[in-house]
C-alpha cells in the first residue's frame, strides 16, 4: 500500500502535546483505549513515552487480569492492548529500550484475554457476548463523530455477540499469538481459543445464500460496517471476504475494477460519513489488508487522512494521530 508519507500538520502538533506537562498531567483520567493509541503515536518518535504509557496502562489491570476502561471504575476495557503491542513492536526505532519490556506486556495482555475468556465466553458457541450498554459506550470513547440515525440499528436489549468486539478480540488474539511466540511464551490456550472463536463466528453467522454476515438485527453498529468488521479480525475465509469487499463496492457505488484516489472518488454520503469515522476506517483498513485488498485500503484511508490534515485536533482526541502514522505504516 502507497500512500503520502508526509505526516501533516494536525498530526505533528498532537505529538508536539505528548511532552507537554498539561497533557501529561491528564494521563490519569483518560481512557485505557487512549492510552494504548497515543503509546502508539509516540513509539516512532519518544519510545520512553511509550514506555511511560504502557506501564500506566497495567498498573490499572488487577490481579485477575481485568483490565478497567479507566483508572479506577469496574468498567472493562476494550481488548485492544494485544493489537496495539504488536504495531508498537513493529515500529519500535533498532536499540529502543521499549522491547526489554514486552515480554511482560503480552503476559499482561495475554491475562486480560483469558479474564475475558472465562467472563464472557459462550459455552454453546464459544463466542463471546457483552452487553449492549458496555459496547455503546465502548465505541463512543473512540468515536469522535456521532452517526446519523440511519445509519444505526435498533437497540438490543441483553447481551449480543457484537460483531465489533468479537473481531478486535479476534485481531488482538492473532498479534498476541504472533508475539508470544517470538518471545518465548506458552499460547496454546490462545490458540486453541482463536480457532474455535474464528469457526464459531463463521459457522454462526455467515449466510451463503447473500454472501454476507447475519449480524445487522443485533449490533448497534452502522449497517454497511457490520458485514465488514469482522474482516479486521481475520474471521471470513478470503472468498467471504472477496464477496464483503463487493457488496461494500455496491453499497459504496465505486467501481471495484477501476478504483481511484479519494480525490477522484464519487461516492455516497453514507459511505463518506462511515470513512470519517476515525475507529471504524482503521478497523476497516486493518482487515482490508489482512486480505491483500490493498486498492480498496487505499481508497478508504484516504477518506480520513484527508479530513485529517484539515482538522485541528486537540489534546483530547490526539490519539488519532496514531490511527493515522499507523495508516501510513500500513
Amino acid at each position: 500500500m502507497e500512500t503520502t508519507t508526509k505526516i501533516p500538520g494536525a498530526a505533528e502538533a498532537c505529538i508536539s502535546l505528548f511532552s507537554e506537562a498539561k497533557f501529561t498531567a491528564n494521563l490519569a483520567e483518560m481512557a485505557t483505549e487512549e492510552l494504548l493509541f497515543i503509546a502508539l503515536a509516540s513509539v516512532r518518535v519518544n519510545p520512553t513515552q511509550s514506555i511511560a504509557l504502557l506501564n500506566k496502562v497495567w498498573e490499572r489491570q488487577n490481579k485477575y487480569g481485568f483490565l478497567p476502561a479507566f483508572q479506577s471504575n469496574d468498567i472493562p476495557a476494550l481488548p485492544l492492548a494485544g493489537l496495539i503491542l504488536e504495531k508498537i513492536y513493529r515500529s519500535v526505532p533498532v536499540g529502543a529500550e521499549i522491547k526489554s519490556h514486552f515480554k511482560e506486556y503480552v503476559k499482561k495482555s495475554l491475562s486480560n484475554h483469558q479474564w475475558w475468556y472465562q467472563n464472557a465466553a459462550d459455552e454453546e458457541t464459544s463466542t463471546l457476548k457483552v452487553s449492549y450498554d458496555w459496547e455503546h459506550a465502548a465505541i463512543k470513547r473512540l468515536v469522535t463523530a456521532v452517526f446519523d440515525n440511519d445509519l444505526l440499528v435498533n437497540k438490543v436489549e441483553g447481551d449480543t455477540p457484537g460483531a465489533l468486539f468479537n473481531a478486535i478480540m479476534a485481531a488482538s488474539n492473532e498479534s498476541l499469538i504472533h508475539l508470544g511466540g517470538k518471545l518465548g511464551l506458552d499460547i496454546s490456550d490462545l490458540m486453541y481459543a482463536q480457532e474455535m472463536g474464528i469457526y464459531c463466528v463463521d459457522e454462526q453467522y455467515w449466510d451463503n445464500s447473500m454472501g454476507t454476515y447475519k449480524v445487522i438485527p443485533t449490533e448497534y453498529l452502522p449497517q454497511p460496517l457490520n458485514e465488514l468488521i469482522l474482516m479486521a479480525g481475520g474471521i471470513p475465509t478470503q472468498d467471504q471476504a472477496e464477496q464483503l469487499l463487493a457488496r461494500l463496492c455496491i453499497f459504496a457505488e465505486l467501481d471495484q475494477m477501476a478504483l481511484e484516489f479519494p480525490d477522484g472518488v464519487k461516492t455516497t454520503p453514507q459511505f463518506m460519513a462511515l470513512m470519517e469515522q476515525p475507529f471504524f476506517s482503521w478497523l476497516l483498513i486493518n482487515g482490508l489488508l489482512k486480505y491483500d485488498m490493498e486498492d480498496m485500503a487505499e481508497v478508504v484511508s484516504g477518506f480520513f487522512l484527508k479530513k485529517f490534515e484539515n482538522q485541528p485536533f486537540n489534546a483530547d482526541q490526539v490519539f488519532l494521530s496514531a490511527m493515522y502514522m499507523n495508516i501510513l505504516q500500513a
